[in-house]
Parts: C-alpha cells; structure tokens; sequence
C-alpha cells in the first residue's frame, strides 16, 4: 500500500510479505527502498522489515505538486528477492489551516 503523495509530506510504500508456496509470513529479510522525482533521487527517511511488513518513507520536497514520485520496494528474504513498483502524481501541499479574516465594524 502507499500513502497519497503530497508535497511537503512523508510518502510511503508498505508491503506485507508472505511466502508464495506456503502462505507463511516472513519475518526477517534484507530491503531495498528507491524513489526520485524525474532524474533527483530521494533518500529514505525510513527502510524497515519488522513482522512481515516491509515499509519505506520519504519526504517529498515542497513545491513538487504536479510532478511524479517513481520508486520501488525490493525485498530479498529466503533466497528471493521480490520488487513492487509504484508511479504517483503529487498532490498540492495541504493548506495550515482555516485563513484568518477580518472585518470592520461600523
């Protein structure tokens, strides 16, 4: 799963990982996280492989609403290595909230 991609905010990829032939969860392994916006890659902030959950995080810069974050997730446990994908268009940075106006009073 990710979390939505907006500017100015962690981004992350997560992926349970499980065996294919027996269904049986996988607890320890080696992970690999990547991601660039166009040709700028990013640094993850997080890479960790805890009960079965493999999870990513980065920190997409502030002004990249509009462009896309591309990566991908690699897992190497048992002697596989398996790799999920993701492209996501990045949202406007999320206003800090409700705008204070004033008015005049006669």
């Amino acid at each position: 799963g990710l979390k939505s991609a907006t500017a100015g905010e962690r981004f992350g990829a997560v992926a349970k990982v499980t065996r294919d032939d027996t269904g049986e969860r996988v607890r320890s392994g080696r992970i690999q996280c990547r991601a660039k916006i166009g040709s700028t890659p990013l640094r993850p902030e997080q890479a960790t492989f805890r009960n079965t959950v493999a999870k990513c995080i980065w920190r997409l810069p502030a002004g990249s609403a509009g462009k896309t974050v591309r990566g991908s997730l690699t897992v190497t446990a048992l002697g596989v290595t398996e790799t999920r994908t993701f492209a996501e268009r990045i949202r406007p940075e999320r206003p800090l909230g409700p705008r204070a106006t004033s008015r005049a009073t006669a």
